[in-house]
């Protein structure tokens, strides 16, 4: 029951209701409504020091850890309990999108024209194969289940002004919309929408 009175029970998100079997920390599971998300930080750890000039884009893990790539080539963790920042990963080369892959259980980031994986801890950083691209890479999202055929892809914005699907095993880039020249710094699903 929502607290409008009306039974609810699929599992659709930004609807204010979390009815029974659903959840809302993997948005790969078919129950997934955002609604029912239990991530919860306390504003005690606010403000923290997030040790980087500029921050280029963050992230969440199902843990509800913080992850946040810098445009001084580093990647840091922050546990939602200490807010103290860890550093992961150092690149060269500026690190502006980041993002958690529930699928996969990874973080990936773009550092300039390519694709990384690692671990949580920061470990085993691999370049996706075929991800190099022609252009910066910048703010990044996972496409949820059923958007297409690139459900579970990684989507990145690009600074020539395209989109692009990368997916998650080759790296293989699907150009999937452009606005032609124009420089674009973040894309982010609600639902099925995209935003850039």
């Amino acid at each position: 029951m929502c607290t409008n009175g009306t039974a609810i029970t699929a599992c659709t998100s930004n609807d204010n209701c979390c009815p029974t079997g659903c959840q809302g920390d993997d948005m790969m599971l078919a129950n997934y409504d955002l609604d029912c998300a239990s991530c919860d930080w306390t504003a005690g750890v606010f403000p923290f020091n997030h040790q980087a000039s500029s921050i280029g884009d963050m992230t969440f893990d199902a843990q509800c850890d913080l992850y946040y790539a810098t445009d001084a080539d580093n990647v840091f963790k922050v546990n939602r309990n200490t807010a103290a920042p860890q550093l992961l990963s150092s690149f060269s080369g500026n690190v502006r999108g980041i993002v958690y892959h529930p699928g996969t259980n990874l973080i990936y980031v773009t550092n300039v024209a390519k694709i990384f994986s690692m671990t949580k801890g920061g470990g085993n950083v691999t370049q996706l194969p075929s991800s190099n691209t022609a252009s910066y890479l910048n703010g990044m999202t996972v496409a949820p289940p059923g958007w297409g055929t690139h459900g579970g892809k990684l989507i990145a914005a690009r600074s020539n002004g395209d989109v692009v699907a990368f997916d998650t095993s080759t790296g293989q880039p699907t150009v999937v919309g452009s606005i032609g020249g124009s420089q674009l710094s973040d894309v982010e699903f609600d639902g099925n929408t995209l935003y850039v």
